[in-house]
């Protein structure tokens, strides 16, 4: 019989063997998958990238078929393998290598790849990759920058894509790019700038190639010029004749792109909808019922049912490329049956190879008032179409939800009246609740607690005003050493910037600010809504105009800025 010491020691023998029959066969050890990846989603036409088919956590012989589109060529280099080790866990990586060439203008897929694995099918979806018109660099000691704007005449708040290509051939130890004043534009907040890094083979050979693509809403109308974008290079020093640099020297190499010319147009006046609010831009707008709780949407075809008291979640999602900044949903109609409350619209935008591409998801909680089939009204949103030159009206489907009694001791929901409001309106007497009763505990005691009252409060009586001192001491402490935020904000109107956007930027802060003391609220989470519910129909106006200056333009000392001093003034 094996002692207890030997067994353990065989023990160990077998995990280490199982180990290394998994690090040398990963495909043992996870399931495989196939991935495709593109160095570059935009490329001009003649321009080679390179694409790898991987296939990871297997093994598989032969290389596979890379489908393209039309616009593009792609040609098979070779195949590579590797093993890499992530947290104490190896994959084992098969790389098929593929020269990616533009040939046509357009919009093309690569893709997708499918593998046959045993009795499996591997897929890696598609990937888009746009190609550009050629363009000719100016290239000067091997290196060279270009910018361009995706549209030179914008319609007024519309969106567009400024880029900026670096091309060399050298190695950058350092890079600083100065980017230019965008004359009549301003970028767009919800969105940063988007960077691309890839090789490009054309005739003049093979190149690195950096991309900068920034964000941009026309914001003024008229003639403006950007101006040229500067870029700093450190490159290792070269050979200058006879003499050989030091070893570890470096020289500066400065390039800076050519000025721009845009034109940015105003917005027909005719045919404008009196709710429009400055969308511009190609746009989608659904709206989807959720069930209480919010977790699964409600399919199209069957009818929600609510119990009279409870809300319904309808989450309507925008979609489009223009911004989304201050965009907010309309209130339902007079006389609806329900009622509604907005969250703040969660917006989330990116620069990819389709463009610019926002979605601004909202969350509206629905309370009906009565019994019975409820129509939850369409909600419309109107927006300017740059494709077609012309406003375009949104619209979701109407939802049909069946409102059930609610439970026992609920009554009817009570509709609460605003000031102003009259017995008109339909509103009815808030009904008491029968749940708001409760039974007394089982365990409880019930006694006269009179005299147990009177005791403390007889003994703390004396004791008030020595409290009411120390507190009116602590008080003036602290109000002296906090700083006054309405001090803070005269400060700040009183060294407004000149710029014109950073002069509107500085007074849009200053009434957020002066909005959240009012309110007692951080000024970050306050909207148009809060807003005007709190502060009344003048400041709602004011949030709204200072809004569309962003994009309308702005003039430093006029009505729009006067409005904004009386306004933090009276706070």
């Amino acid at each position: 019989m094996s002692s207890p010491r030997a067994r353990a020691w065989r023990l160990v023998q077998a995990l280490l063997v199982l180990l290394a029959v998994l690090a040398v066969h990963p495909a043992l050890a996870a399931d495989p998958r196939l991935e495709l990846v593109v160095d570059a989603d935009r490329i001009s036409v003649g321009q080679t990238v390179s694409a790898q088919v991987r296939l990871i956590d297997t093994v598989h012989r032969g290389a596979p078929e890379l489908p393209v589109g039309k616009g593009l060529a792609a040609t098979y280099r070779g195949q590579s393998s590797e093993v890499v080790v992530v947290n104490f866990e190896s994959s084992r990586v098969t790389n098929w290598s593929f020269a990616l060439t533009g040939l046509a203008e357009g919009t093309w897929t690569v893709g997708p790849v499918e593998l046959q694995h045993g009795n499996q099918t591997l897929r890696a979806d598609a990937v888009m990759v746009t190609v550009a018109p050629g363009e000719q660099m100016t290239v000067d000691g091997g290196a060279g920058v270009d910018a361009s704007l995706s549209d030179e005449a914008p319609y007024l708040g519309e969106v567009v894509l400024y880029r900026f290509r670096h091309k060399h051939n050298d190695r950058v130890l350092d890079l600083d790019w100065t980017p230019p004043a965008f004359d009549g534009l301003i970028e767009e907040k919800t969105a940063g700038p988007d960077q691309q890094d890839s090789t490009v083979t054309d005739a003049d050979g093979t190149w690195n190639l950096q991309e900068i693509v920034v964000p941009l809403v026309a914001s003024q109308v008229g003639d403006h010029v950007v101006p040229p974008a500067v870029l700093t290079a450190k490159v290792p020093a070269r050979d200058r004749g006879r003499r050989r640099p030091f070893l570890g020297s470096v020289e500066l190499r400065t390039l800076s792109s050519k000025p721009i010319g845009v034109d940015v147009r105003p917005l027909p006046s005719d045919g404008r909808p009196r709710d429009f609010d400055g969308l511009v831009g190609q746009f989608q707008l659904t709206a989807t019922l959720r069930e209480r709780g919010g977790k699964r949407p409600v399919p199209v075809t069957e009818v929600a049912e609510v119990p009279l008291g409870e809300s319904l979640t309808v989450e309507v999602v925008l979609r489009g490329n223009g911004t989304m900044a201050g965009v907010a949903l309309p209130p339902p109609p007079s006389a609806a049956g329900y009622r509604v409350y907005d969250d703040a619209p969660e917006i989330q935008a990116r620069v990819g190879s389709d463009g610019f591409q926002s979605v601004a998801t909202f969350r509206r909680a629905v309370v009906p008032e009565a019994e019975g089939p409820l129509t939850i009204a369409p909600v419309e949103l109107s927006a300017f179409d740059p494709e077609v030159g012309a406003f375009v009206t949104l619209r979701t489907r109407p939802i049909e939800v069946l409102v059930t009694p609610g439970e026992a001791g609920t009554g009817t929901v009570a509709r609460f009246e605003r000031d102003g409001d009259s017995d008109s309106a339909g509103g009815a007497e808030v009904a008491a609740l029968g749940e708001d009763i409760l039974p007394v505990s089982g365990g409880a005691r019930v006694g006269d607690a009179r005299l147990s009252r009177i005791v403390p409060l007889a003994v703390a009586l004396p004791l008030l005003p020595a409290f009411g001192l120390v507190a009116l001491g602590i008080d003036g402490l602290r109000r002296r050493r906090a700083p006054d935020p309405r001090a803070d904000l005269r400060a700040r109107l009183a060294a407004l910037p000149a710029e014109p956007q950073a002069r509107l930027a500085a007074l849009e802060e200053a009434f957020r600010e002066a909005c959240g003391l009012r309110l007692g609220r951080p000024a970050p989470g306050l909207d148009r809504q809060v807003v005007t519910e709190g502060l009344g129909f003048e400041a709602g106006a004011l949030y709204v105009d200072l809004e569309r200056a962003r994009y309308g333009g702005f003039s430093p000392g006029g009505d729009l800025e006067g409005r904004v001093r009386a306004f933090v003034e009276a706070t």
